[in-house]
């Protein structure tokens, strides 16, 4: 009968023994995971900020864009107002040689 416990005994220790070995492995890959996890949600708020930015660069690239569309237009204002200084300029200059 002693020798039946001693036995009994001695599988439920190694039982206990690999379930703590199994528990042990588990909780090692666990917090293998769980590092992994916040590497991962570090890397999604990174993305998530540089996602915003992007967003905030793209806003500027269109108003530059809708800029250099109206260089021509302020161009061509630009050259009509040099012709009518020029036209006033030779006003002023009959304006004086007629006056003076």
């Amino acid at each position: 009968k002693q020798w039946y416990q001693r036995r009994v005994r001695g599988i439920k220790c190694e039982t206990f023994e690999n379930e703590i070995a199994e528990l042990t492995e588990k909780c090692v890959e666990l917090q293998e995971q769980a590092s992994n996890s916040k590497r991962l949600k570090d890397e999604v708020d990174e993305l998530n900020y540089r996602l915003t930015n992007t967003a905030k660069l793209e806003q500027q690239v269109e108003m530059y864009k809708k800029k250099l569309e109206e260089i021509p237009e302020l161009k061509q204002q630009v050259k009509s107002l040099e012709g009518q200084i020029d036209e006033i300029n030779g006003l002023e200059t009959q304006y004086i040689k007629f006056f003076v």
